[in-house]
């Protein structure tokens, strides 16, 4: 999905000196994510923290732990946390998920996940390491984020649609159950290219898929897209 030049409401991004452009995925899951009545999140692989500055201004009670494996990525993360209104709540740290550890005291979990299979080249050393799964991969990620979390807790995700079948069954072998999902359309009349997926370690039947478009077809936006991401974006 293309990488917009977006400027927040509520804080600005020196997105020229950023290595990774805020990206239209953060976006959907920062808006999209179930953060009411949660106290305590763990956002893993924040890249330049656009998904936990997001959720930090949608909860005003909600603390953020973001991790991030890419040494300029957390910089940046880290640079974007300090001039926002949310420094105190959010915490970004350097680190690998598999060295990461922690009581299990998260009661949400938030990731873009990278997805590009493995052996896939990425011109961006950075880029490759924050995007590929030879550095993460569907299980691991599920796997660990069940050990550090409560039992009350959600995993929200988003992820390309063509793959759903992979994310759903990593996400059942390791005690994740869907609880809601949207698909997403690029423009009007296309096939879905990525799933918002809310998972939950109670078994309870899932609420009824949903669809969002985000760009009508003569380009503009469309009105659920502007909708979800209104609050956040200067363009609307």
């Amino acid at each position: 999905m293309a990488k917009d030049r977006f400027q927040f409401k509520q804080f600005a991004i020196a997105q020229d000196r950023c290595a990774m452009k805020v990206g239209t995925d953060a976006l959907l899951l920062g808006a999209w994510a179930s953060v009411l009545d949660r106290e305590h999140a763990l956002d893993i692989g924040t890249g330049t923290g656009i998904l936990s500055l997001m959720i930090a201004q949608r909860n005003s009670n909600l603390k953020v732990d973001a991790i991030e494996i890419v040494a300029n990525a957390a910089e940046q993360a880290k640079g974007n946390v300090a001039n926002s209104k949310w420094s105190e709540r959010i915490s970004v740290t350097q680190i690998d998920l598999n060295d990461f550890g922690s009581e299990p005291t998260f009661d949400l979990i938030v990731s873009n996940p990278p997805y590009f299979a493995k052996g896939t080249v990425s011109p961006n050393d950075a880029r490759s390491t924050a995007r590929q799964e030879t550095s993460l991969d569907l299980g691991t990620l599920f796997q660990k984020a069940a050990e550090l979390s409560e039992e009350n807790a959600l995993f929200a995700v988003i992820y390309p649609f063509d793959q759903r079948t992979a994310l759903i069954k990593a996400a059942l072998e390791n005690g994740w159950f869907i609880k809601r999902t949207t698909e997403v359309l690029d423009s009007l009349g296309r096939n879905p290219v990525r799933i918002l997926a809310e998972f939950s370690k109670k078994a309870t039947p899932p609420e009824p898929a949903s669809t969002i478009t985000i760009r009508n077809s003569d380009n503009s936006y469309h009105e659920d897209y502007v909708a979800l991401t209104k609050e956040f974006l200067t363009i609307f």
